[in-house]
């Protein structure tokens, strides 16, 4: 073994050039196939929370949108597409929510998230995914919360250290809520406001948030008025863990009755008005639309008011724009990060073709941040539908008003009845 050793060792003494020669050719071939034979980075995804009870009309967008983004992505980022994957979420428990965020939170492709959710739920979502570094991207559709970052206190590693949080919330909040609500109470003459909410613990941070927005409207009003003029008053807050008897309602003398909540007990205090043979204004809030609405749940009470985020006419021809609108501005965003470039990381990565969603991830939330601090605005899914942001909250937003004209088995036919708003007139069919 010895002898073998001292041949080889002279061997390479005398053939050293050569063995350089062929190490140096030897690299280059391994880099030229590495090359030639590329690794092939994962799809990146845009990856869709949908609350359990999100109607059928936007679960068929939503799947819809996902099945075609697989032949036609969303966007490519340096050759990589982008897919959509959608999953409804089995119940509207806030543990439920959570396994699902964490279970994102620990996927390679996941670019950003689109959350179709109740604020509560979104809530829950965001503390985990903002705890994970780089910082999981969220676009909220109908979270209405005033305060999305509840479960995220400050200081908490749901910041980054500059306490900057990539974080859109798309519709209007629970404050522009409430104002419209009362407003448009007020302006029908409605001085007299008992405030009702339901006994969901699921729905709680949100029912809350509203109340305290319905408070706030009809403080508002009486700091607007004229000296002389009839004040607004609060007859009573009532939780909907039973429907109120006959001489409650009575007893409350109310001429409006502002609501909180999911359609089910909303529907239940709505029977008990009407034993009561009380002809009252009740509003609804955005959440009885989103929570299990069944039209046919409402055949017997037309008339009855609902303050929501989308036009009336979107609804009856079963549209979201919140949904369409997340898209887009998603689109928007993917389109900084490859205009902008900032990254050498993920360039070298790129070049090497082993880059992944989380480096994309980091240059996204930078891009959010830059155009938070210069505020930049987003263009909707339509030209007119323009979104400026203070911070992750939007500005500028507004509630419409709905009347509930009539209902079927299958539809619900709204009209809007504010007055503070042009409304989106209905789509003409066949083009004309």
């Amino acid at each position: 073994m010895g002898t073998v050793h001292f041949r080889l060792s002279n061997w390479v003494a005398d053939h050293n050039s050569e063995v350089l020669l062929a190490g140096a050719f030897a690299a280059v071939f391994a880099v030229a196939a590495w090359f030639l034979v590329l690794p092939i980075p994962e799809p990146y995804l845009i990856y869709v929370l949908a609350d359990h009870h999100t109607d059928p009309y936007t679960m068929n967008t939503l799947l819809t949108k996902a099945a075609m983004s697989h032949t036609m992505p969303i966007r490519r980022i340096d050759g990589v597409p982008v897919f959509i994957e959608v999953d409804q979420l089995s119940d509207d428990s806030e543990g439920t929510i959570r396994t699902k965020a964490a279970e994102i939170s620990l996927r390679s492709d996941v670019l950003l998230v689109i959350g179709h959710l109740p604020s509560q739920l979104a809530e829950a979502a965001l503390k985990v995914l903002l705890e994970t570094r780089p910082q999981i991207p969220f676009i909220a559709t109908v979270s209405s919360d005033d305060n999305l970052l509840s479960q995220c206190p400050g200081g908490s590693s749901c910041f980054a250290d500059d306490q900057f949080v990539p974080l859109l919330q798309l519709t209007p909040t629970n404050e522009v809520q409430g104002q419209s609500a009362v407003t448009y109470a007020t302006i029908q003459g409605k001085r007299r406001f008992l405030i009702v909410y339901d006994n969901d613990k699921d729905n709680a941070a949100y029912a809350t948030n509203l109340v305290q927005a319905y408070e706030a409207g009809i403080k508002n009003f009486n700091q607007s008025v004229k000296k002389g003029d009839k004040l607004a008053e609060i007859a009573g807050e009532y939780k909907m863990d039973a429907p109120p008897n006959i001489a409650e309602l009575k007893a409350w003398k109310s001429d409006c009755i502002l609501y909180a909540g999911g359609m089910g007990e909303g529907l239940s205090f709505l029977t008990a008005l009407g034993q009561a043979n009380l002809q009252t204004m009740v509003i609804f809030s955005d959440s009885s639309v989103q929570d299990g609405f069944s039209p046919r749940d409402l055949k017997d009470f037309p008339g009855t008011l609902f303050t929501n985020q989308i036009d009336a006419n979107d609804f009856n021809e079963h549209k979201n724009v919140y949904v369409e609108d997340a898209f887009a501005i998603a689109g928007q965003l993917i389109d900084d990060v490859q205009r902008r470039r900032e990254d050498r990381r993920l360039r070298f990565k790129t070049f090497a073709h082993i880059q992944t969603a989380r480096d994309v991830r980091r240059n996204l939330n930078r891009a959010m941040k830059q155009n938070s601090i210069s505020h930049s605005w987003y263009e909707g899914s339509a030209p007119e539908s323009v979104y400026a942001f203070n911070k992750y909250k939007r500005f500028g937003g507004l509630f419409h008003v709905w009347q509930l004209r009539s209902a079927s088995e299958k539809n619900a036919h709204m009209d809007d009845v504010d007055h503070w708003h042009v409304p989106r007139p209905p789509t003409e069919i066949g083009g004309q």
